[in-house]
């Protein structure tokens, strides 16, 4: 029988190390389910959530502002970008969401109903649409502590859509697969941030 050590990892890599790579929510079911891992076949889980896409403007500005400044410049800006993901991602977990895509200084969360569930009452919806709403507004405040404590001067652009999401795990050329995100609660939170000025939270009709 495998000791504890083993049995929490998979081909040498640690359960802790693994959860650094893989959105939250794909762990979870992958523990919850008979999914084994590696996976073997494509899946999706489908269920009603709010989604959350906030892209951080002013960021290509200040990239090759401090690229020209070499290698102390270069890493001064991975310091900056740490610091701004780690507060946000950190408001995203405290009110209930999870970051299940990164796009270079953007981000998209989801704030999920159960899995599975498409047709969610309407109250219940309200309320994981006021979650998001609550984090987008809590992501605007802190804005200001962020640059005081990195001196950058950087705004965000937050869209929320709300609806019917996909989440398809494909791939498996080498063994590696890709979480695609799709799903008009994707689509509306795209379409509320591509709407919003720097320092906008743009909500989806």
């Amino acid at each position: 029988m495998a000791d504890s050590a083993e049995a929490n990892t998979t081909e040498g890599v640690s359960l802790d190390e693994l959860t650094r790579f893989t959105p939250p929510i794909v762990f979870r079911e992958m523990r919850a389910s008979d999914t084994s891992f590696p996976l073997q076949d494509a899946y999706q889980d489908n269920r009603w959530a709010a989604v959350l896409f906030l892209d951080i403007s002013g960021f290509t500005a200040l990239t090759e502002r401090l690229a020209s400044e070499g290698p102390d410049g270069t890493e001064e800006l991975t310091i900056i970008l740490n610091q701004h993901f780690t507060e946000l991602v950190d408001l995203v977990n405290t009110w209930g969401g999870e970051v299940v895509a990164y796009a270079g200084d953007a981000f998209a969360a989801i704030f999920p109903g159960p899995p599975g569930e498409i047709r969610l009452s309407a109250q219940i919806r309200r309320n994981i649409v006021e979650l998001a709403a609550h984090c987008a507004l809590a992501m605007q405040g802190a804005r200001v502590r962020m640059e005081q404590a990195t001196g950058a001067h950087l705004e965000f652009k937050i869209g929320l859509g709300s609806g019917p999401i996909r989440l398809c795990h494909l791939g498996g050329l080498e063994g590696k697969w890709n979480l695609l995100l799709k799903g008009p609660g994707f689509a509306e939170a795209v379409f509320a941030e591509g709407s919003a000025k720097p320092g906008d939270t743009i909500i989806a009709p």
